[in-house]
């Protein structure tokens, strides 16, 4: 499991790189890994461009078009 620095570190470094870049597609490689709220899929966020990324304890938060977040622990 990832420490706090850690995760802010990386939130940083991907923040540089991905805000403003289209997500083209998510692979998911464990089946039952993502969880999607209702009325979401993995395709839902395909195609969209990312907002912006932020840190919520040990969670990178992946802010995207639409009202969307994806988390990433």
């Amino acid at each position: 499991m990832p420490e706090l620095p850690e995760v802010e570190t990386v939130v940083r470094a991907l923040r540089a790189r991905l805000t403003g870049q289209r997500i083209v597609r998510i692979v998911c490689l464990f089946p039952g890994v993502l969880i999607c709220g209702p009325g979401t899929s993995e395709a839902d966020v395909q195609g969209r461009r990312v907002l912006g990324l932020r840190r919520r304890g040990k969670l990178a938060l992946i802010d995207v078009e639409g009202d969307r977040t994806i988390s990433v622990h």
